[in-house]
């Protein structure tokens, strides 16, 4: 570590975009439906297969369709909306099998290269308002190696010298620094050995800690939890991990504007993809297209060592999108020190049924002291909508158990008195803020969650309530805890 001051990015929203759907959505500004936010084209794998002026498309269709307020549009419905608004389909085709209706996407031509030969916006909020810059896909990809940089380790001495030889990454330095969204602070370096054995990084991201072996799984940074992260700076700690596991291939689970700020060799631990689709994305191929070297690909069932970490992978059915929809995923199992985590990610049920047998496998290999798990009951309010860029329908209208797509109460009730765990842990409700909170300790039992969400949105009560009810008829403690907090001996 020099003496210099280091350069680091201040916590901010940064996404990218091809240019063809970022000039129609500026055009159709106030056109852009709610369901689909912007996180949805933030240069996730969700989306960057698809065609320019796809997800532009999308999001004028799903306004159109919201225009005739009806939970299940017929397709004569449907077919009279597209017969008014003849130029809002250019890339989806108009299908009909009786009364099932579809608006296909176009198929996706391929998986390996999803960004050159295209040009891309890279946008971001400066203090004076939006920046951008737009290029081609090699030089974008060129750009973002940029990004580990400044984490706040490096002088800007260091940071030239990284990307010596990168006129793209040279370049996208200047602007950012023109835009006031790059800091000096004092040269500092993270003691793994003062971090705690388990930590909530925010939404479904964590920490894992067995001496000086790290695992983080499915990271996600937003401005929230980097602040919150000042004594143990978020991005700083994901460039000292042994491994990043990723579960699935979702936005906040591979998250491109976390993964491209980590560096390029750390170990990567996927899900296997065996048929890509537009519901399934390699993500190995995703990640080798932006640097990462070190890409190790895994099906359930796999056992493996990170370190003093001993890793196993399990079944992940979940989170049917619309027909067709399954996809390579696992949840997983830890051991770390003397404890083991079991972790559910989003999984519920979907297509091929649901979790209860693979709980039960999981109970067979020990009582967990930690498990984590969803419980947003998340549903399709607006089901014609569940396919996302694929397609919308009214399909699931014959498929109403695929309405509710995340776990409920009596899921996780179910699933505990199999597991027995010694403690639970709710996530998956995109928590990122709140205020510093001391890490708990494994000995003492937790507040109730109603104390500890007391800062959280008058949204969230009704979950907090539920959740304290959960606690008192399992009689296991719940730990409902901010992002960034530990848990620690």
């Amino acid at each position: 570590m020099s003496g210099e001051p280091c350069l680091e990015l201040l916590p901010l929203r940064w996404f990218v975009v091809k240019e063809a759907d970022m000039l129609r959505l500026l055009a159709d500004r106030e056109q852009i439906s709610p369901q689909f936010s912007e996180l949805m084209i933030a240069g996730s794998a969700q989306s960057v297969y698809h065609r320019p002026g796809v997800v532009a498309e999308a999001r004028r269709l799903a306004v159109l369709l919201d225009s005739l307020e009806l939970r299940w549009p017929s397709a004569a419905d449907v077919r009279e909306l597209l017969e008014r608004h003849p130029s809002a389909r250019e890339h989806y085709a108009h299908d009909e099998d009786g009364e099932r209706w579809y608006l296909r996407s176009p198929a996706i031509e391929g998986y390996e290269r999803a960004f050159p030969g295209k040009r891309w916006c890279l946008l971001w909020q400066a203090p004076a308002g939006m920046d951008a810059v737009t290029v081609e896909g090699e030089s974008l990809l060129a750009m973002m190696r940029l990004m580990p940089l400044l984490d706040g380790t490096r002088s800007l001495a260091q940071i030239i010298a990284g990307i010596s030889g990168n006129e793209p990454a040279r370049e996208l330095l200047e602007r950012l620094v023109r835009s006031g969204v790059v800091r000096e602070r004092a040269a500092a370096g993270l003691e793994v050995d003062a971090l705690p054995d388990f930590m909530f990084l925010g939404h479904s991201g964590l920490m894992v800690r067995d001496g000086r072996d790290l695992l983080l799984v499915d990271p996600i940074g937003r401005p929230d939890n980097e602040a919150l992260g000042r004594d143990r700076p978020l991005f700083q700690l994901l460039n000292l991990a042994s491994a990043v596991l990723i579960s699935h291939h979702h936005w906040d689970h591979l998250d491109f504007q976390t993964l491209t700020r980590v560096r390029r060799d750390t170990p990567m631990i996927v899900p296997r993809c065996h048929e890509p689709s537009a519901a399934n994305p390699p993500i190995a191929a995703y990640l080798a297209e932006l640097g990462f070297v070190d890409v190790r690909e895994h099906d359930p069932g796999d056992s493996l060592s990170i370190g003093a970490l001993r890793l196993r992978l399990a079944e992940f059915r979940g989170e049917a999108f619309g027909l067709g929809s399954r996809f390579d995923a696992f949840t997983y199992h830890l051991r770390f020190k003397e404890r083991s985590l079991y972790g559910t990610v989003d999984a519920c049920h979907d297509e091929a049924g649901g979790m209860d047998e693979t709980i039960r496998e999981v109970a067979s290999w020990g009582r967990p002291d930690l498990f984590l798990f969803g419980s947003s009951e998340q549903e399709h309010s607006k089901p014609y909508l569940a396919g996302g860029l694929r397609h919308f329908s009214n399909e699931l209208k014959w498929r109403p158990e695929l309405l509710r797509y995340h776990p409920d109460f009596a899921d996780v009730a179910r699933w505990a008195r199999v597991l027995r765990p010694r403690w639970l842990i709710p996530y998956a409700q995109f928590l990122f803020g709140g205020r510093p909170r001391a890490d708990l300790r494994f000995a003492t039992r937790p507040p109730r969650a109603a104390e500890c969400g007391e800062d959280l949105p008058v949204r969230h009560r009704a979950w907090l309530a539920q959740l304290d009810r959960l606690a008192l008829e399992l009689n296991v403690p719940i730990a409902l805890l901010s992002a960034m907090q530990g848990i620690r001996d």
